[in-house]
């Protein structure tokens, strides 16, 4: 028997639960020069590595000594990629990077960042990945989020609506975003005013999302323009299940 026919079997005596994992750990600390900064790692459990693949962390840094040039992407691929799925991955995250000022002159006296933290889920429906992070030349600056769902295998995109009922999740999510009270002040209010509840159904579909262990998140971005207020619905397992269409299981 090969040894991808025993690494399959393997993961068939896996409970479904366990066939579904987060394979990145983020902690928030600081970095040498005692700028907020989030590190990543891969997860070392023998049972998760069974179900990511093979990974290799990409850790990228600036080496510029002025403390206010931040650049830095942080993420994983595959290595190698053995599917379909695998190399899109691979080339999506490697896109951003490539783009980023490493090496480059930075003349301004301005604070200039620009970072990148990469997440990674897989299950054996679903490959989710999303980059994000923050930009900052002058005096304001925004985050930023970038979604890939695709499936394992194939590559083929999946859409929310081929997992969940898009009416009821725009509903939960609807009612979770009127209470909010910050950080904008009355943020729920202002919301609700602006956004009715019986229209709301048609954001979702235009919504970035991914998926962890613990659930589903739907990223709305800045829906009242203010950047300091985002709009990100999270909905964890036990609600999600009320969601999910016939036949999907949770985990996703």
């Amino acid at each position: 028997m090969t040894f991808r026919l025993l690494l399959t079997f393997a993961l068939l005596l896996l409970p479904v639960a366990s066939r579904a994992a987060d394979c990145v750990n983020l902690r928030d600390g600081y970095d040498d020069m005692g700028r907020p900064s989030t590190f990543e790692s891969i997860v070392e459990d023998g049972d998760v590595r069974a179900v990511c693949g093979s990974l290799k962390l990409i850790d990228r840094h600036r080496n510029d000594p002025r403390p206010q040039v931040q650049i830095s992407a942080t993420y994983v691929v595959f290595d190698p990629a053995k599917t379909l799925a695998e190399r899109r991955y691979n080339e999506w995250v490697g896109i951003r990077p490539a783009q980023m000022n490493f090496s480059g002159p930075i003349d301004t006296p301005d604070s200039t960042e620009d970072t990148l933290i990469g997440e990674l889920y897989r299950s054996p429906k679903l490959l989710s990945a999303s980059i994000g992070g923050w930009v900052c030349c002058g005096a304001h600056g925004m985050s930023w989020a970038e979604y890939l769902n695709v499936d394992p295998e194939t590559g083929r995109d999946i859409h929310l609506d081929e997992l969940v009922e898009i009416a009821p999740v725009s509903d939960f999510c609807w009612k979770m975003f009127a209470e909010l009270t910050g950080p904008m002040d009355d943020q729920g209010k202002f919301f609700s005013e602006r956004y009715p509840r019986v229209d709301f159904v048609k954001h979702v579909q235009g919504a970035g999302w991914s998926v962890r262990q613990s659930g589903l998140a739907v990223d709305f971005g800045y829906l009242l323009g203010y950047v300091g207020a985002g709009f990100v619905c999270e909905i964890r397992n036990e609600d999600l299940r009320r969601f999910t269409r016939t036949g999907v299981s949770v985990p996703l």
